[in-house]
């Protein structure tokens, strides 16, 4: 007997519709691209950033940041 839980994520968000239309627009491969070319370049800006004030802690913090981000997208786009 399994107990019915409670949905997490509601079935309509504001990202529900946005990502729905984006990949009708460019295809699935195409919205992988660019959000994650999005996630990496304005990373990669704050990393270079955090590099040149010699702050070494704070890159490794946002390069972590930048995977749970890119997972976080790569899992809502195959849900």
């Amino acid at each position: 007997m399994q107990i019915p839980l409670p949905q997490v994520m509601p079935k309509f968000t504001v990202f529900r519709l946005i990502a729905g239309l984006i990949i009708k627009l460019v295809g699935l491969w195409g919205y992988y691209f660019l959000l994650i070319g999005l996630t990496v370049i304005l990373s990669s800006r704050y990393i270079i950033k955090a590099y040149k004030n010699q702050n070494y802690e704070t890159c490794f913090l946002i390069v972590i940041f930048m995977f749970i981000l890119i997972g976080g997208i790569i899992a809502l786009v195959n849900n």
